[in-house]
Formats: C-alpha cells, structure tokens, sequence
C-alpha cells in the first residue's frame, strides 16, 4: 500500500492522504490529532469549511457507489445517499445549505442506461439533510 500526502485543509488542520492499493484506492481526512475519516475520494468543503462532502464507487469490490456528507469534526456522516450501480460525480456546493451531484447510468439514482445523467440535490433541512431531484430555489 502507498500513502500519499494529496492535500492541506483549514491552515494546517486537515490533511488529505491518498491510498494506492494492489486493485483500488482510497483517501482519508485525517487531523492533527491523527483521527481518521474514509472519504473513497477527495472530499469538497462547504464556504465556510462547516462541512465536507465526497463520492465514490467501488469499481474493484463491486459495492457500488455513495455520496457522504459529513460535519468537520464527526466520523458520522450526516446524510449517506446510495446510488447503487449509478456512478455518482461533479459534486459542487451552493452557499452553505445545498450539495449537487450527478449521477450517471443504473441504480435507483441513475438513468434507466448508462450514458443517462441526472441531477440531484442535498439541502439542509431539519431534522436531516434531504435529497431532492428538483433544484430548490436556494440552490443556485
């Protein structure tokens, strides 16, 4: 296994190793204090750094794939999306409450064929983050 220094977060606070392995990849946020997070991919912070999100699917275990979004400073993720056999990609924050991602080919979240693409959208809500197909209007 090859451990890799990719990326430094929040002066200094967070760091990004990524993993090489014989049949696959990984990549962990790791802390000053050396708490560790399995993200599958290098994650994408919110503006003000409150939160981080990630994708990733499993090509080599055949477990699909999953989009994780997480508050900084908890190994919980808050909200955990499967996509199934669709492979989720492009995720981009909109402000602070709102995560799109797309997600293309089969699965539950995916087109009914492989090139199908569709958008999808995490926004905060209460009690929990919720997963919307329809852009909300504060989702720009």
């Amino acid at each position: 296994m090859v451990y890799t220094l990719d990326r430094v977060w929040a002066a200094e606070r967070l760091f990004g190793i990524r993993l090489s392995f014989y049949e696959g990849m990984d990549y962990m946020v790791i802390d000053r204090i050396g708490a560790g997070i399995q993200t599958g991919e290098r994650p994408v912070f919110a503006p003000s750094g409150r939160y981080f999100a990630s994708a990733f699917i499993d090509h080599a275990g055949g477990n699909g794939g999953w989009v994780r979004l997480w508050p900084v400073g908890s190994d919980l993720p808050v909200r955990a999306v499967v996509t199934g056999n669709g492979e989720p990609a492009d995720l981009v924050w909109h402000g602070e409450t709102c995560l799109s991602f797309k997600v293309t080919g089969g699965g539950p979240l995916g087109g009914r064929s492989t090139d199908d693409t569709r958008n999808w959208y995490l926004v905060a809500a209460v009690p929990e983050w919720r997963l919307t197909e329809r852009r909300p209007a504060g989702c720009r």
